[in-house]
């Protein structure tokens, strides 16, 4: 059992930095697992998808049989019929293995570094509002180029192991009798030259420049505004429907440039084409426009489901881990509630009596954080908060908190704090005590508790801060009286991160003394 002092001491401690009685956190993820959420989405999603990719690249390499002009494939679904018949429902996942190392390498990119370039480009505590749509294009191009270049090697072995059948009747394009991933690098590289790795990479690199543009702003940017306007929840069925209108997009306009890319890839040491000019020429030429479009549809029935399942494979990931992180706050500010709720129990006999949880308050909330109030008119407030916390939290009317009584104080707690340190924060800055916070106090004191950073001359510091306290007021006075009263000053408060006055009012916090409740 701890002795009154003690226990003083110890619940000073353990109130010290907010996190029992201070607003929850919101969770978020982490930097580490979206890279990590990023590779492993694309990667179950192409576990579904490949058997449609080998598809879409018998579609793209066959010219017409040599001689009669007869084609292999008819479409995707008489493709997938002959490559299962003839050698194998297995052969339906040819260059499955590159194919997960590539959408690893490549996703890694593509996807993990979207929103941070996103967020490099459109500052949200200085740009408030949604990204527009050509920074959303720009991260996208951005990332898909990186993602590309990174996953090159394994999309081409991937292209050629896909393109290779044992029945010379169904084979179209080059064959490349690979055995495995392995043995096709240790080809290529023998046969082409280490630079051959990166044979296609620009064509590469500039489909992935237009697809993710395309795919990745189209999906952000819909997802973001069905769930803002409350279209639509924030659940799979919304990841999934505006990934699929996204991918349909998407395969439209990325198709020509997958149809160079894949002419080019599968072209061995002796390709007829010097370069991606020169392969678009030669399409055109012999075969017209409409070549560019070979293989669309299986392309969208491969990217559909693809990128459908990769983003509702990727959302779902975040969910549960941001539920999972709910999971430890919760449990671990339960923990804290009930050793809390030890230490408040001076008499150690299960129960906390009135004057038990008003040196709670105390502790919590001490005379020092309440300069506005005299002695008396302090005591009186903690009485009346006391009694608050009893008849929401003493179910029995006891007269005293039980544990499980006890651990639903928190949210009662978290309000009663937050009045009075704002209320505190309002009598900091309300210098005359009038009731009310003119500009210059507000200037004033931000110019006492701010410091000025290294290279700003005092004028240009001074001139900072009144164009910063300018900005906040003029969120709520919109009558121009010059002033703000308490009302005013609570709603302005979650407005502050929209400003500069955002740091100086840290800085103001952290000096004052009110980020801490000891």
């Amino acid at each position: 059992m701890f002795s009154v002092v003690e226990a003083q001491r110890s619940t000073s401690e353990l109130l010290s930095d907010g996190s029992i009685f201070g607003p929850k956190p919101p969770p978020c993820v982490s930097s580490a697992e979206l890279f990590l959420f990023a590779t492993v989405a694309p990667q179950l999603a192409v576990l579904f998808t490949n058997p449609f990719d080998t598809a879409k690249v018998r579609l793209q390499l066959q010219k017409g049989r040599a001689g009669s002009g007869e084609a292999v494939y008819r479409n995707s679904i008489d493709c997938m019929i002959k490559i299962a018949k003839n050698e194998g429902i297995l052969a339906l996942q040819k260059g499955l293995v590159p194919a997960l190392y590539r959408e690893g390498s490549k996703n890694v990119f593509r996807i993990g570094m979207f929103e941070p370039l996103m967020q490099l480009l459109h500052d949200p505590s200085s740009e408030p509002g949604t990204v527009p749509m050509w920074k959303r294009v720009i991260a996208g191009a951005t990332s898909g180029a990186m993602g590309a270049f990174a996953c090159n090697p394994f999309e081409l072995i991937k292209t050629r192991m896909q393109a290779f059948s044992s029945k010379g009747a169904a084979a179209v394009g080059e064959q490349h009798a690979y055995r495995g991933m392995f043995h096709a690098f240790s080809e290529l590289i023998r046969g082409e030259g280490l630079r051959s790795l990166y044979k296609g990479s620009s064509m590469s690199m500039l489909r992935s420049i237009v697809g993710s543009g395309t795919n990745l702003a189209s999906y952000s940017w819909m997802r973001e505004k069905v769930l803002e306007n409350q279209w639509m929840k924030n659940n799979s069925f919304t990841d999934a429907t505006c990934s699929l209108i996204s991918s349909f997009i998407t395969a439209f306009v990325m198709n020509p440039v997958d149809v160079l890319r894949t002419r080019i890839y599968n072209a061995g040491a002796n390709s007829q084409y010097k370069n991606g000019f020169d392969a678009l020429f030669s399409l055109l030429k012999h075969e017209g426009p409409r070549a560019l479009f070979k293989g669309f549809f299986p392309s969208f029935v491969r990217l559909g489901p693809h990128f459908t399942l990769t983003f509702v494979f990727l959302e779902q990931m975040k969910r549960l881990d941001l539920r999972y992180k709910d999971y430890q706050y919760d449990n671990a500010k339960r923990e804290a509630l009930e050793e809390l709720f030890k230490r408040v129990d001076t008499s150690g006999d299960g129960f906390l009596n009135v004057e038990e949880v008003r040196d709670m308050l105390r502790i919590a909330f001490p005379p020092m954080m309440a300069p506005h109030l005299s002695e008396t008119q302090y005591e009186q407030l903690l009485e009346e908060d006391t009694l608050e916390l009893f008849r929401q939290c003493d179910a029995d009317c006891s007269g005293t908190l039980d544990i499980h009584e006890f651990l639903k104080i928190s949210n009662a707690m978290e309000k009663i704090l937050h009045d009075h340190n704002l209320k505190a924060a309002f009598a900091f800055f309300d210098t005359d005590h009038n009731g009310r916070i003119e500009v210059q106090e507000f200037v004033e004191i931000l110019k006492t508790m701010g410091h000025r950073p290294d290279g700003v001359t005092e004028e240009e510091f001074d001139e900072a801060i009144q164009q910063d306290v300018i900005k906040l007021m003029s969120y709520l006075d919109h009558e121009h009286r010059g002033y703000l009263d308490y009302d005013a000053f609570s709603k302005l408060c979650p407005k502050l991160g929209a400003v500069q006055a955002k740091r100086l009012l840290k800085e103001w916090i952290h000096d004052s003394g009110l980020h801490t409740l000891d």
